[in-house]
């Protein structure tokens, strides 16, 4: 599945749709500026699936993934020369313009490329999540 974005609107931070190839929205989402580095997730009906957010506690840039019910679902951490995501233990590198996760998804300026859909909503997460810490590195 790809999913098109406008990256523009992505890195501002601006409500971001990922459409797909009949122009549908699947997925979109929001900063939310109640909640510093926080990116709030719904799918294309409006429903609230979940947020990523920054956590600027923490020595090194770590983003937490959060569900609809502020539950904590895993996190990205930089390592090194990757982003490690857990509890998977995928290894993501690169940023919002392109990056990849081999075998999982792929992101180019302007598009997600999701090769398993049952992992379409942590691809997202990860998406955003580069935002974040793209954010939290400029600090």
């Amino acid at each position: 599945m790809i999913l098109r974005y406008d990256p523009d609107d992505l890195s501002s931070r601006k409500k971001t749709e990922l459409r797909d190839e009949n122009d549908h929205t699947v997925f979109w989402g929001i900063y939310d500026f109640a909640f510093k580095y926080r990116t709030r997730i719904f799918d294309g009906k409006d429903n609230e699936l979940g947020y990523v957010q920054l956590d600027v506690g923490k020595a090194v840039p770590e983003v937490v993934f959060c569900n609809a019910m502020d539950e904590i679902t895993g996190h990205m951490a930089r390592e090194e020369d990757h982003y490690r995501i857990l509890p998977e233990g995928m290894i993501f590198h690169g940023n919002s313009s392109k990056g990849e996760i081999p075998g999982i998804m792929k992101i180019r300026n302007g598009e997600l490329e999701i090769d398993k859909t049952e992992d379409s909503l942590r691809c997202v997460m990860i998406l955003y999540a580069s935002v974040e810490i793209a954010r939290g590195e400029e600090k």
